[in-house]
């Protein structure tokens, strides 16, 4: 065996079917196996196949069971402990002639004229050789590794086989290769369902075409086509995914298309749309329904998101610039292309049945109130003049039929007339649209309720874990009902508060559960002393009126000390109530009364001697 060629075939045979090399060695090892149970006839036995790729040495094994001779059963699949030793001594023996022989005929070809003939017989014989020293070195562990109840492989030389089972080896391959490819295009396709995919035409003929995906190849019959549309091998062709089937999917014969691909259902429009108009793509416009007879007509109902961006404009276009893009795609080669109608979709049934049956025009509707039996849907009668009656059917009904689908409802096409020899009554279409903006307008203004309540609710909750959360500690340091703490912290005159006396109260918990009032302590700090400030008033000079400077000129008097934030801790206020103004007697009434009326005449305190005052209060 060549095993530079056998690397070779593997390398191709996972490149072709998009395959790793893992599997392809894997399918080969099930092929032999496969192979090699009908060879021995024992369906059921346990066979190991390997294959070294670092050799490219194949070894094929049964294991059986090792028991004792009384306990067996099955000779097929068990084996005694001593036949087992005798198995892989007569094994050894066979194998030795085998070595012996190859050395012999080598020896022989190395005597003989150089020629290809001659390179070639000895490379086989160094790999006969090579296969040999292999087996007698697995022979050789498992006669040593014999146990009651464990595996003994009993080892097959691939030389002894046969042709037979060579061409079950190579037919299983190619069925082996066949379900891993199979399977690996389960697992990349199984993810794509419902996506587009653009392929290559393999193979057509008036009942099928073949298409080569990316990652495999599927058949669709005419019915996955778009009317009676034709394409030729080679021209490229895009497929919707809309099914994607397993290996051993249960309940379904394995024949047939594994990757189902189609061209004639709604998908295949919606992602037509998807890739031509942007509004659809980006979500700005939603496709809500869509009901289609392939070939024929199709009717896709929209929505916008965005109330300054009309959805069926949006679709169709500058002059039907971006809804003719996506019809000509529907029907290669075809000379009549699928005509399709855009429904502006509605939340209220009877309007959205009234636009359902665009293009004719709906005078009005009435939708039946029983209920429907089962297998069956309401009955909407739809108003529509003489004139619309034709446009309204479609040809051959289609417009009627795909108007129900959409909707999910019976439709019955009425004229006037015909609705009041029934006694049908039916509503206006003007009417249902108003009747729709305030249907609209009670479901946004339930909407906002519903969210303003669970806002509530979840603002609740945060407020319950945030009390939950609060430290036991801070509830502790809150003052108990009754207890009262002084206003103002005494300091004796002429001391000052020390620096370390002074504290910070710690405010109470931000969320107290039953808040009490708290009256808190007021420290006071000074820097000076009260005896101090006596002095330095009494030892300040006073001028006199005549000698002393204006003080209004000088722009005022000096600004007093200021006292800073750090001598003054806390500033609470008093609880003490303030002194009350001194109640004069009826003869200081009468004295203010008079010094009152002598200033209004001019006189008073122009004969007082200011000096005397100022005299007074710098000796004092």
């Amino acid at each position: 065996m060549d095993f530079e060629m056998l690397k070779a075939a593997i390398k191709e045979i996972a490149g072709n079917h998009n395959l790793s090399e893992k599997v392809v060695v894997a399918s080969l090892e099930s092929a032999i196996e496969k192979a090699y149970l009908r060879e021995i006839k024992t369906p059921d036995a346990e066979v190991k196949v390997g294959l070294d790729m670092e050799t490219g040495l194949i070894t094929v094994a049964q294991l059986k069971l090792v028991m004792k001779d009384e306990e067996i059963q099955d000779d097929a699949l068990e084996i005694d402990y001593d036949a087992a030793k005798e198995d892989a001594d007569l094994f050894l023996e066979n194998l030795e002639e085998e070595k012996e022989e190859a050395l012999k005929d080598r020896e022989e070809a190395l005597s003989q004229k150089k020629s290809p003939k001659r390179d070639s017989r000895l490379k086989d014989l160094d790999w006969r050789l090579l296969e040999v020293e292999n087996l007698s070195r697995l022979v050789k562990e498992a006669r040593e590794n014999v146990r009651f109840g464990g595996k003994y492989p009993m080892y097959c030389d691939i030389e002894s086989l046969s042709k037979m089972i060579v061409r079950m080896v190579g037919s299983g391959f190619r069925q082996a290769i066949a379900e891993a490819e199979r399977e690996a295009l389960y697992d990349v396709y199984k993810d794509h369902i419902g996506e587009m995919e653009t392929g290559i035409v393999d193979k057509a003929d008036e009942r099928t075409i073949v298409v080569r995906l990316r990652h495999g190849v599927t058949e669709m019959s005419r019915r996955e086509l778009i009317g009676e549309e034709t394409f030729k091998p080679g021209e490229q062709i895009k497929v919707y995914i809309e099914e994607v089937r397993p290996v051993n999917e249960p309940g379904k014969p394995q024949r047939g298309p594994q990757v189902q691909a189609t061209r004639a259902s709604e998908g295949f429009l919606r992602r037509l749309f998807e890739e031509e108009i942007r509004e659809v793509y980006d979500g700005t416009v939603l496709i809500k329904g869509v009901a289609r007879e392939a070939g024929v007509r199709s009717k896709v109902a929209v929505l916008s998101t965005d109330d300054a961006i009309d959805a069926t404009g949006a679709c169709i276009g500058a002059q039907g610039s971006r809804i003719q893009k996506v019809v000509d795609q529907l029907g290669h080669n075809l000379s009549e292309k699928e005509k399709i109608d855009i429904i502006s979709y509605s939340d209220y049934l009877p309007l959205y049945a009234a636009e359902s049956l665009r293009p004719a025009e709906v005078l009005g509707v009435h939708i039946s109130e029983e209920e429907p039996e089962e297998g069956k849907h309401r009955v909407c009668h739809l108003i529509v003049d003489e004139s619309q009656k034709k446009r309204a059917y479609g040809r051959k009904r289609s417009n009627q039929r795909l108007a129900g689908k959409l909707t999910g409802l019976h439709m019955e096409i009425l004229t006037p007339e015909e609705a009041e020899d029934l006694g049908i009554e039916w509503t206006p279409t003007e009417e249902l649209r108003k009747l729709a903006q305030e249907d609209k307008l009670r479901r946004e203004m339930a909407e906002y309720a519903r969210k303003n309540r669970e806002e509530a609710e979840k603002k609740a909750q945060r407020l319950k874990e945030a009390e939950a959360s609060l430290p036991a500690e801070k509830e502790a340091e809150a003052p108990l009902p009754g207890e009262e703490t002084p206003l103002v912290e005494e300091v004796p005159s002429g001391e000052t508060l020390p620096e370390e006396h002074v504290e910070e109260e710690i405010p109470a918990s931000p969320l107290p559960k039953e808040p009490e009032p708290v009256r808190e302590t007021l420290h006071v700090r000074t820097t000076t002393t009260l005896e101090d400030l006596e002095k330095e008033l009494s030892s300040t000079p006073r001028k006199k009126e005549g000698g002393r400077e204006d003080a209004r000129k000088k722009g005022g008097k000096k600004r007093p000390h200021h006292i800073g934030e750090e001598e003054v801790a806390h500033v609470k206020p008093q609880e003490a109530p303030a002194p009350a103004m001194p109640i004069y007697s009826e003869e200081e009434l009468a004295e203010i009364e008079k010094e009152e009326a002598l200033e209004e005449e001019g006189q008073g305190y122009d004969d007082l001697d200011f000096e005397d005052y100022d005299k007074y209060y710098d000796d004092n």
